[in-house]
């Protein structure tokens, strides 16, 4: 089941049948917040699609990461992200990399995004320049590029 998160609430009044009153009141704020559904994933992109077209902007959310009562520390993430970028380091040898950092502006509702830049690969110009993981904040296991994908696609 799933939710939306809203970054931004609608700007014009809400006129879709998709949406209940109680939705409605929730979708003029401009407060973020979650609308408190349980549907699926479908109809919840065609909520989201019906938002966006009144101006509003949030993301699908899988309910269980809106319930969830005990995430996954960022420490601890912080210590996966490390286990991963010293194995992913090896498969390039020679090459420089610098410490791990918390990318907030990448990280999600769902996950925490961490960075490795390499000095050579950002000298050379190659964009991004640096290894990224996401790592879940429930159960700290390393998202896939699918699974990242499937719902980063559905944030407006």
């Amino acid at each position: 089941m799933f939710d939306i998160y809203l970054f931004k609430g609608c700007i014009q009044s809400p006129e879709s049948i998709l949406l209940g009153e109680k939705i409605t009141q929730k979708t003029m704020r401009s407060v973020p917040e979650y609308l408190g559904l349980n549907i699926s994933l479908l109809e919840a992109k065609r909520m989201l699609v019906s938002l966006k077209n009144m101006k509003a902007t949030g993301t699908i959310v899988p309910t269980k990461y809106r319930d969830a009562t005990l995430l996954f520390d960022f420490d601890e993430a912080f210590v996966v992200a490390n286990s991963f970028f010293a194995t992913e380091k090896m498969k390039y040898p020679g090459v420089f990399f610098f410490e791990a950092k918390y990318v907030s502006a990448y990280s999600s509702l769902m996950y925490y995004t961490f960075f490795s830049a390499s000095k050579e690969w950002l000298a050379a110009g190659l964009i991004p320049g640096a290894l990224f993981v996401n790592i879940d904040k429930i159960d700290g296991h390393i998202w896939t590029d699918s699974e990242k994908k499937e719902l980063d696609a559905y944030t407006y």
